[in-house]
């Protein structure tokens, strides 16, 4: 403060002391202490050059917070679409698996299933209307009765 630097050297050096000269609690009260002690001039000196660290501390924290709650955001994101990603495909199958057992039902039983018939269960997507079409499958009498089950249900 007493050596009267310009703005931007008087930055550098209370930079330097921000960052390599971090004050403890007892020299925190010690400093407080000795501005109490100076006049009111020298104190809006002294607390000008404190205010322009703590500017620069709340910038640099604010930085440090934005990437980091940045990181971490993009993190659980990850996280959360793998879960998501895992969680559709499980019903992708799921459902698919339904598919295929309902047509290998009818094929056990029926022998040949026309392509079209495959299509229309494959095109049934709902839980309930799969678990309905596979009682229909074991329970029917002939492939033509089960598809006019299934036009009902679609």
């Amino acid at each position: 403060m007493t050596l009267r630097l310009d703005r931007a050297r008087s930055r550098l050096i209370s930079g330097f002391i921000d960052a390599y000269l971090k004050l403890n609690a007892t020299e925190q009260a010690e400093f407080d202490t000795n501005i109490k002690d100076l006049g009111i001039e020298q104190t809006e000196k002294v607390m000008e050059i404190v205010t322009s660290w703590m500017e620069e501390g709340i910038k640099r924290g604010r930085k440090e917070g934005r990437e980091k709650g940045l990181l971490e955001g993009l993190q659980k994101g990850r996280q959360e679409g793998r879960q998501e990603g895992l969680q559709a495909g499980r019903q992708e199958a799921s459902l698919q698996t339904a598919q295929d057992d309902i047509i290998e039902i009818l094929e056990a039983r029926f022998a040949r299933v026309p392509v079209t018939a495959k299509k229309e269960v494959r095109a049934v997507t709902d839980r309930q209307g799969l678990r309905a079409l596979l009682r229909e499958a074991a329970t029917s009498t002939s492939l033509k009765e089960f598809r006019q089950r299934l036009t009902r249900q679609s």
